[in-house]
């Protein structure tokens, strides 16, 4: 089973406890709604190659690539002092 983060919104447990969508739903969410964002009025999505498509419809390629977003997210957290920024983010007169 895949980790999914717990929930996206932790609260105190009550006795009426619904936890909701899972903190990966919540990333996967994120991710592809930037992909959808990013998509011209035409429904293609530049971000997916040619090749990744195989004859799949382009919401599920779409959607599979944001559960790998979020699972590389939910990875990232596990080891926080591990993280690096990345070299073209960080500015050069550091």
């Amino acid at each position: 089973m895949t980790d999914d983060g717990g929930p996206a919104y932790p609260y105190p447990s009550t006795e009426i406890y619904e936890p909701g969508m899972s903190l990966r739903d919540y990333f996967a969410r994120g991710a592809m709604q930037g992909m959808m964002a990013s998509s011209p009025e035409g429904g293609e999505f530049p971000m997916v190659a040619d090749e990744d498509m195989d004859g799949r419809d382009p919401c599920d390629v779409v959607a599979s690539i944001s559960y790998d977003i979020a699972d590389a997210m939910l990875k990232a957290r596990k080891k926080p002092n591990e993280r690096k920024p990345l070299e073209r983010f960080t500015s050069k007169t550091q």
